[in-house]
């Protein structure tokens, strides 16, 4: 069942109980309920800011469309790094501490049950 014409910024409070023509006794009444209402333009606040949301959205993805390529650029620097680091970076470690522990051999654990 729908209640039309209800008062704006009002508390409303519904109690039902069922009634057939078949038996002759009424239900139990459920529990009361109770809601206020909001103001009438109120549905109208949530579209606004959804359209608003929506248009700085498409705002953005227009933007980074048409700013790809010098987004891309920043993010992806087309400098090189000197051969000196990269010769650096990709020799073998030379470290004493290292070295020892590349050729020990692993301990061997012991578990007390």
């Amino acid at each position: 069942m729908v209640l039309d014409n209800l008062d704006p910024w009002t508390e409303y409070c519904v109690q039902v109980f069922i009634t057939t023509g078949r038996t002759p006794h009424p239900s139990e009444p459920s529990r009361e309920v109770c809601e206020k209402t909001g103001s009438e333009d109120s549905p109208w606040v949530p579209a606004v800011i959804v359209l608003v949301v929506m248009v700085i959205l498409v705002i953005l993805v227009v933007l980074v469309v048409l700013r790809w390529r010098h987004i891309s650029q920043f993010l992806c620097l087309k400098d090189v790094v000197p051969d000196n680091v990269t010769q650096t970076l990709l020799a073998p470690p030379e470290s004493s501490m290292f070295l020892a522990m590349k050729n020990s051999e692993p301990i061997e654990e012991i578990n007390h049950q």
